[in-house]
C-alpha cells in the first residue's frame, strides 16, 4: 500500500537559565520504540545529540532511550505530557488517539509522494494540526518520514486487496487502520510496533514502515 507514513517529534519546552555551567544544568530524555540502529536514532546520534550539546555549551546533556525502555509510542506521548520525559518521537498514527483529528494524515492513499506529504505539513495542513497538538501539551518540532508503508507476512505475496483474505495483520493502535485493513477482508488487531517485530515467524502480517524493514 503506498502510503507514507510519517512521525512527528514531540517535546516540551525546556527553560534555559542565563548563566553558564560546566556541568549540565538540564537534561533532556528523549524515547523511541525503534532500535538504536534505525536511521531516526543514528542521526539523533549523530545529529540531535551534538548540536544540542554543543550549541549549549554543555548546559544540556542528551539521553537517549531507544527499543522501548521508556515504553511504547502512546506511554511515551503521556510521559511527555506529564513531564516525566522531555521527548518523544511517535508515530502521528497514535497521537490520533489524543486528538482524532491527526487521523487525516492516515488516510488510504493521501499522499502520492514524499514531496506532496511535506508540502502539506510543512505548510497549512501541518500548522494546523500542530495547532491542535499544542492544546494537548505537545510542542511539535517537526515531521519525518518513516517510508512507505508494506505489508509483510509469512503465508504469501499481496499483489491484490484478495490476497488479505483471512490474514491476520497488525495494525498501529489507530481506527483509520483497523478499518482500512478489515474493509479489505483481513483480520487487524492493534499492536505496539516493539512488541510485533516478529509477528510474521508465527503467521501474522503487518503493516510497516520500509526503514523498519531495513533496519531488522
Amino acid at each position: 500500500m503506498k502510503k507514507l507514513v510519517l512521525m512527528v517529534m514531540a517535546c516540551v519546552a525546556v527553560l534555559f537559565a542565563t548563566a553558564a555551567f560546566a556541568a549540565p544544568e538540564y537534561t533532556i530524555k528523549v524515547g523511541y520504540i525503534g532500535s538504536d540502529t534505525h536511521p531516526t536514532m543514528v542521526a539523533m546520534k549523530q545529529v540531535f545529540v551534538q548540536e544540542v550539546e554543543k550549541g549549549s555549551k554543555g548546559r544540556i546533556k542528551v539521553e537517549l532511550y531507544p527499543n522501548g525502555q521508556l515504553g511504547g509510542d502512546r506511554e511515551l506521548s503521556e510521559g511527555v505530557q506529564m513531564g516525566t520525559i522531555q521527548m518523544a518521537i511517535p508515530s502521528t498514527s497514535v497521537l490520533a488517539g489524543f486528538d482524532k483529528r491527526m487521523q487525516v494524515l492516515d488516510l488510504p492513499y493521501l499522499f502520492t509522494s514524499r514531496k506532496s506529504a511535506f508540502e502539506a505539513i510543512d505548510g497549512v495542513l501541518g500548522n494546523k494540526l500542530n495547532s491542535y497538538l499544542s492544546a494537548k501539551g505537545f510542542l511539535v518540532l517537526g515531521y519525518q518520514e518513516n517510508g512507505f508503508r508494506h505489508v509483510t507476512n509469512s503465508k504469501r505475496p499481496i499483489k491484490t486487496p484478495a490476497d488479505l483474505k483471512g490474514i491476520k495483520i497488525r495494525t498501529m493502535e489507530n481506527p483509520m487502520h483497523i478499518a482500512y485493513f478489515k474493509e479489505l477482508g483481513g483480520k487487524s488487531y492493534a499492536n505496539e510496533l516493539g512488541r510485533a517485530l516478529y509477528s510474521p515467524s508465527a503467521g501474522d502480517c503487518r503493516r510497516t514502515g520500509k526503514s523498519v524493514c531495513y533496519d531488522r
